[in-house]
């Protein structure tokens, strides 16, 4: 036997809705106030008849294709409203891991700039240990020499003026117009001395006036600074030079020492009408890039 609602269509069942709907008779005086102020038992056995309705609606055989029905208009509803929902839930997921991900990036960039300070700080220290290891060479072959190391912590920006600052001064036994070495070699002279630190004179610096003697030929002369370099000048006109000898302080005046090495001689520049032989002469110490310097006692 077939069930009257066998045969059930959206078209049909609208119809027999509004059937139903026109049989109800309503009575016309009911007024709003009436159901507006029904009391809380009412409101309830109406709730309860209603959940009733729904429960039979989807659990009763006969109703089955009422209910196939209506969970076919509204299976679009549903799957929009569980895409949007999942959409929405991964649209906050993803916030979510890019957070994650914005702070570890963040982390290891912290520990790279630290790993790079780490490096750079020895990679310095490196450095000047290989400094003071070429510096005590020499002075491990010149014992006998008292010198102080110290440490140039100010370049003078002046290209004609040229000085250094160290960082010693009369509180380790500084004193004006020592020799300050670099390497064996003769950087300058000691100009200015504070309590803890010192201005240097650079012998390229153009007030320069140092007696100097050719080594090998045994001419003497004066060593000058300037931008031209370093200059041998007023060396007698019967002395014969050897370009490449070595030239050293000659002793003359007595504020240097005799013997410390300036350079070598690079070339003879006078001419033959000048009354007095002037060389230049070559330095192997780069004097803008002293970083440790030793002051000769």
């Amino acid at each position: 036997m077939k069930s009257k609602y066998s045969e059930l269509t959206p078209t049909n069942f609208i119809t027999q809705i509004v059937q139903i709907i026109r049989k109800i008779r309503v009575n016309r005086f009911v007024e709003f106030n009436t159901i507006l102020f029904m009391n809380d038992k009412n409101i309830k056995f109406i709730f309860f008849i209603i959940a009733i309705l729904i429960i039979g609606f989807f659990f009763s055989s006969d109703l089955v294709p009422i209910k196939n029905f209506f969970i076919s208009i509204t299976e679009p509803v549903s799957i929009a409203t569980t895409n949007s929902s999942n959409s929405f839930i991964g649209f906050f997921s993803n916030i979510r891991r890019v957070n994650k991900l914005l702070k570890e990036n963040d982390s290891l960039v912290q520990e790279n700039n630290q790993l790079k300070a780490q490096m750079a700080l020895l990679s310095e220290v490196n450095h000047e240990n290989e400094i003071l290891k070429n510096q005590l060479g020499f002075i491990g072959s010149n014992n006998q020499l008292q010198l102080i190391p110290s440490k140039v912590i100010l370049h003078s920006p002046s290209s004609y003026l040229q000085t250094l600052r160290i960082d010693k001064g009369s509180n380790d036994g500084i004193k004006e117009k020592q020799a300050v070495l670099s390497d064996g070699f003769l950087v300058g002279v000691i100009s200015e001395v504070g309590a803890n630190y010192s201005e240097v004179s650079l012998i390229t610096n153009a007030r320069t006036l140092l007696p100097i003697v050719l080594q090998n030929s045994r001419g003497s002369g004066l060593l000058q600074g300037g931008l031209k370099g370093l200059m041998g000048d007023y060396i007698a006109l019967d002395i014969k030079v050897e370009k490449d000898e070595s030239v050293v302080t000659s002793g003359l005046g007595g504020d240097l020492p005799s013997g410390i090495v300036v350079g070598n001689v690079a070339a003879i520049i006078s001419s033959q009408s000048e009354i007095f032989q002037k060389v230049s002469i070559k330095s192997p110490i780069e004097f803008s890039k002293l970083e440790y310097v030793f002051v000769l006692k």
